[in-house]
């Protein structure tokens, strides 16, 4: 894999998900570190595909946009086990529930858009 987070390529990123979705000889430990370039560009990914609201699939997910909450965070590692590095990458959001609840569940409803914190917007905009 790469070592610098300007030599992250597709390639690599798509072979390093496809060893872990595989499961075959992987271990959940192999899930990137956070601070890795993988790591990185997964999280970046990851607060992309969140925000975006309306194709996310995860019941918890859909659950706490519908009723106001604001992701606040994506957590590299969160779930090292098979099944996290199956379902998410071992990716997990943070959500929190701050006021304004009312118009950001009203909002999500609406346009399927979900509102995220500044720290979770620098990763949506973050060049990869």
């Amino acid at each position: 894999l790469c070592t610098s987070l300007l030599c992250v390529c597709a390639r690599c990123v798509a072979d390093a998900v496809r060893r872990l979705i595989a499961g075959g000889e992987e271990k959940p430990s192999s899930l990137p570190a956070a601070d890795s370039p993988l790591g990185a560009v997964l999280v970046a990914l990851g607060a992309r595909y969140i925000a975006g609201g309306s194709q996310v699939e995860n019941p918890i997910a859909q659950f706490h946009l519908r009723n106001g909450a604001l992701v606040a965070r994506i957590v590299a590692g969160a779930d090292r086990s098979r099944r996290g590095a199956r379902r998410s990458l071992g990716l997990m959001a943070n959500y929190e529930y701050a006021p304004g609840v009312s118009r950001r569940g009203q909002r999500f409803r609406r346009t399927h858009t979900a509102e995220v914190s500044a720290e979770v917007s620098a990763l949506i905009h973050a060049k990869l």
